[in-house]
């Protein structure tokens, strides 16, 4: 009896041994991508503070330059990313299967179209404008400008180029026209003589997020997508508290701009004023009914423009892409959770 129960104990203190390491061994590290915009700090707070350990999730996150960004996307090389919603459609046009987690922060004029005060007549009609970049992350804001002049992307010409030489072309007076954002726009009002006619904000609204791959998104645990809004939610909480500032300026910095020159906190604080951090409850409304009419109208232009190609267009539908349901699960949870940090 007594060796009976001797083998037992051993037999049970292995197995749960063996459970131990073989959870710990499948136990995943994601790894997600930021760009250097002020709408992801609270990813980089997120971090920086520990939210996500504290929810049980291992994030690893890369401050990556737009090309770094673009190139470990299409390799399949991370598990999210930050971007804003109407890069997911180029991607899905570029015939990587991205999908969206959810809204997650709100333009309030981050990106704006600019054009010359004394332009002939007002009207961008056969001018050059300067983009930054060749998709849907700027024409889009510009499209929707233009149909409120009667106008189409067809009726402009473009010019591609990285973003402080379109700075630098409009104040030289070599471009009529440009898309910017950041601090580039104050430079191009200040010094080119620019006068902002439409920016991401009110009409022109824009959101952002977390995307991932569809084929990722198959093989990410519920549990750990609820962790990671969770994570994210404590960051914001945790940036709007006034006796954080320092920290937050500092974690800004060195992480979320750690390529750009030094940000002041005149600067920061500039610059939050163009993104809006809903609390729980009403960005789950957001998401719940303002999202999909964006989502409506951004898949109308993208079709009345040729952003997008037919087939893919076909496919590119609410059920297919969108998928907030887990976020918006999250943060009907949290509202209801005193806020801790």
């Amino acid at each position: 009896m007594s060796l009976n129960i001797k083998f037992l104990r051993g037999f049970i203190l292995t197995s749960c041994m063996l459970f131990f390491l073989v959870n710990s061994a499948v136990a995943r590290t994601y790894k997600m991508a930021t760009l250097p915009s002020i709408g992801w700090s609270a990813y980089n707070v997120a971090d920086s503070k520990g939210f996500w350990k504290e929810e049980g999730l291992e994030v690893q996150v890369a401050h990556l330059t737009t090309s770094e960004y673009i190139r470990k996307v299409v390799q399949n090389k991370l598990d999210f990313f930050s971007l804003p919603t109407a890069l997911v459609g180029d991607f899905r046009n570029a015939g990587i299967p991205l999908v969206f987690l959810g809204a997650m922060d709100i333009s309030a004029g981050g990106k704006v179209v600019i054009q010359k005060k004394n332009l002939s007549n007002g009207s961008l009609r056969g001018v050059t404008v300067g983009i930054f970049t060749n998709g849907s992350t700027t024409k889009y804001l510009l499209a929707r400008y233009l149909k409120t002049q009667g106008l189409t992307l067809k009726d402009v010409n473009f010019e591609v180029l990285p973003i402080d030489q379109l700075t630098n072309k409009f104040v030289a007076n070599e471009l009529q026209a440009v898309v910017l954002f950041g601090f580039h726009k104050q430079r191009a009002i200040n010094e080119g003589n620019g006068l902002i006619v439409a920016a991401s904000k009110g009409d022109f609204m824009e959101t952002h997020g977390v995307g991932l791959r569809e084929d990722n998104y198959v093989t990410i645990p519920p549990k750990d997508l609820s962790k990671l809004f969770r994570g994210w939610v404590k960051a914001v909480q945790w940036l709007k508290d006034p006796k954080n500032w320092k920290e937050y300026h500092k974690i800004v910095n060195e992480q979320t701009f750690k390529t750009a020159p030094e940000i002041s906190e005149k600067a920061l604080r500039e610059m939050l004023k163009e993104i809006i951090f809903l609390p729980p409850q009403k960005l789950r409304q957001f998401n719940q009914s303002k999202l999909p009419k964006l989502f409506s109208q951004m898949r109308r232009i993208f079709a009345r423009e040729g952003l997008m190609k037919k087939k893919v267009h076909d496919e590119f539908t609410w059920e297919k892409v969108m998928k907030n349901q887990i976020l918006v699960k999250t943060l009907a949870q949290v509202s209801k959770t005193p806020a801790k940090h």
